[in-house]
């Protein structure tokens, strides 16, 4: 717990700057090759030209080269901000001077994928190993995490899944002739156990949120100013202090929103030690074992339950903090309100199986994890890492075909607890015990007598989510019913 309050950052302090009389000195070898790719055909265009304008504003170094990618679904535009240096008179920087147009022939746009824009921006854009060159790619679109669109656009409708994502990047490090040092998720919901697990071998640093983030996205302007910091740390601390400080520059930006009721997540994962993601993944492994064999045990249901109940939630409760629910887990098992007075040797040793699986688990979470920030009330409860974990079978039914394409899936059988333990935990058909017949929908009104549909928030899609948490998907003839 205490190696974790470290992490976890409420409201944190603003960086220094570099004083006047303290002269940076710059590390010569230090090249930072910046890829920002926006998937912006949709509602987000506007806000990506301001994110353009942002870092035309900044002014770039010699020794940071910032290529942007825009799709505006009219038109596949770059911008190459190294031909305005710093210094240059700021009324003759314009974001139109350095704008080239890829592409914008409307049938060409209707027959290029996404994945293959990205691919082939990354790869004409991205630093050779021989260069001495480090890479952050940012991806700004509409995120939904590990299940769902991942850079949606809306002309043709079209988006990338995380399979798709990881070939591109695949692609980019190959090309590169190492991983990628930081991706950075300038979207939704996309700091997950699932996402990282899948791009373990193409990325070292990703920065994401677990929570909604808002439409304006990331504050470029002051993350620019954070890389321009990093130019004179020492290259063995360079990448994770310069994680740490995106991090909490973007928490800090958002900080004074609070106020009208915004709250904001953010939070760095290591992913450079295979040990720690194979430790993550084996632990992972054992809970979801452990709970699948026994979640048919009254107790365990209950305390699984309710740990699901209080923890962190994201995407209108279809995601979970991993380390929140496994400390909750813990703990409701470890304080005994499940049979503390009771002399049952077989439950003692269950009990003790499932609190060791979660202290592995979180003690994963603590090693992969850099730093994670939050501000506000709504994501407080954040730690780094959330996890697939959806009430209904409704919901898990729909989308486990999708999720078992993910490598995260089929190393650790998570996937396998979720269908047992929504099929254990679903809510009763009325009148059933009564010996009425049951009847099933079959229509889309199957759907929307179960479900409400929310509104987009942020960089998020629109989702569906249970009225019941695990509503039965028949039912029994009402007797108002004629």
């Amino acid at each position: 717990m205490a190696n974790k309050n470290k992490k976890q950052v409420a409201v944190v302090e603003q960086q220094p700057e570099v004083k006047a009389d303290q002269p940076a000195v710059l590390n010569q070898e230090t090249r930072w090759n910046v890829l920002i790719y926006m998937a912006a055909d949709n509602n987000l265009t506007e806000e990506c030209v301001f994110s353009l304008s942002e870092i035309l504003k900044a002014g770039i170094l010699p020794e940071i080269n910032i290529v942007a990618q825009l799709d505006s679904g009219d038109a596949i535009t770059r911008f190459n901000f190294n031909r305005l240096m710093k210094g240059t008179n700021p009324a003759t920087r314009m974001l139109d001077s350095i704008r080239e147009e890829i592409l914008s022939d409307p049938k060409a746009l209707q027959n290029v994928s996404d994945a293959q824009m990205l691919g082939n921006f990354l790869d004409d854009k991205i630093g050779k190993a021989e260069t001495q060159t480090y890479n952050m790619i940012i991806l700004s679109g509409h995120g939904s995490g590990a299940v769902g669109d991942f850079l949606k656009a809306d002309n043709p409708p079209s988006a990338l899944s995380i399979p798709t994502l990881k070939l591109a990047l695949e692609s980019a490090s190959d090309r590169a002739g190492r991983k990628i040092d930081i991706l950075g998720m300038d979207s939704c919901l996309m700091s997950m156990v699932e996402v990282c697990y899948e791009l373990r071998n193409q990325v070292d640093f990703l920065i994401g949120a677990e929570g909604f983030e808002r439409n304006a996205g990331w504050p470029y302007f002051e993350i620019l100013e954070a890389l321009q910091r990093s130019l004179t740390a020492a290259p063995e601390t360079m990448l994770e202090k310069l994680a740490s400080d995106i991090v909490r520059t973007y928490v800090n930006y958002y900080f004074q929103y609070h106020i009208s009721g915004v709250s904001t997540d953010m939070a760095a994962v290591d992913l450079r030690n295979k040990d720690n993601i194979e430790m993550l993944k084996t632990a992972i492994s054992n809970l979801a074992r452990t709970l699948r064999d026994n979640i048919i045990n009254p107790k365990v249901k209950n305390a699984v339950l309710l740990a699901h109940w209080k923890a962190q939630s994201y995407k209108f409760e279809q995601y979970v903090d991993l380390w929140d629910f496994c400390t909750l887990l813990k703990h409701d098992l470890a304080v005994g309100i499940y049979g503390q007075n009771e002399e049952n040797t077989d439950w003692d040793d269950l009990k003790s199986q499932i609190e060791d699986a979660c202290r592995d688990v979180i003690a994963a979470v603590d090693k992969v994890i850099t730093i994670s920030c939050y501000s506000g009330v709504a994501f407080q409860h954040s730690h780094g890492l959330s996890i697939y974990f959806p009430w209904a079978k409704t919901d898990i039914d729909k989308d486990l075909e999708h999720y078992r394409k993910l490598s995260f899936a089929k190393a650790t059988e998570w996937d396998e607890f979720l269908e047992v333990y929504a099929k254990e935990t679903q809510r009763e058909v009325r009148g059933q015990a009564e010996g009425k017949p049951l009847l099933t929908m079959t229509s889309r009104d199957d759907l929307e007598a179960s479900i409400r549909v929310n509104p987009e928030s942020g960089k998020g899609d629109r989702v569906k989510v249970a009225r019941v948490k695990n509503p039965p998907t028949q039912f029994c003839k009402d007797d108002c019913v004629s």
